[in-house]
């Protein structure tokens, strides 16, 4: 159907929710949630944000657009997620923040072939320039010298990323996080595999 016009429609349910008139079960639902644990609004408009620029193909020109897109569509889940288990501390909510950025820019560098082939390039554009990069050549899962340095410029980012997160979690709320701070390590595990295979543009 029109996926536009059911982000559209969600937007209102989310409006709904938060006023406590949803009529549909999903927003009633959500609605005693988004109250019982005091979940910020924004977030969710934020997370619709960066579903809504998937479906428009927006282009990503800036690494500080690839970021905004990450914290949209990961870190908002866990800044969800963390208020849900308890933890309100500024420093956790940092972490969950960086965290979801870190493991988002994995996410891109493992599919970046499978998501060109989609017709969707997540490499910030003024990144591509710099290392001589075509969007051919991702089109065409093409790994040459260019291709590796691009995306071990980006990884370097990532791994910086899940460092600062390491840094940022509280010791007092790491025993209610097990589970993210081990789909963290997983992803961190990831990102270095994918450093050791050279990082493999293919399309599998």
């Amino acid at each position: 159907g029109d996926r536009a016009a059911l982000i559209a429609r969600w937007r209102e349910e989310l409006e709904a929710a938060y006023l406590g008139k949803s009529e549909h079960p999903v927003g009633i639902a959500l609605g005693d949630a988004v109250h019982r644990f005091r979940l910020p609004q924004e977030i969710f408009e934020d997370l619709l944000l960066g579903v809504e620029s998937d479906l428009r193909g927006e282009p990503i020109e800036r690494y500080e657009d690839l970021h905004r897109y990450c914290y949209r569509v990961a870190s908002t889940v866990g800044l969800l997620v963390v208020r849900l288990l308890g933890c309100r501390s500024p420093r956790t909510l940092a972490w969950a923040e960086t965290l979801g950025v870190a493991v988002q820019l994995t996410n891109v560098l493992r599919d970046v072939g499978h998501d060109a082939a989609s017709g969707r390039i997540y490499l910030p554009r003024e990144d591509l320039a710099r290392f001589g990069v075509v969007p051919e050549a991702l089109l065409a899962g093409r790994t040459d010298d260019s291709l590796r340095l691009l995306l071990a410029y980006e990884a370097e980012r990532a791994r910086l990323l899940y460092e600062r997160a390491d840094a940022l979690l509280p010791a007092e709320d790491r025993r209610r996080l097990r589970a993210a701070c081990a789909m963290g390590a997983i992803y961190r595990a990831l990102l270095g595999e994918l450093h050791r295979r050279g990082f493999p543009a293919t399309t599998q």
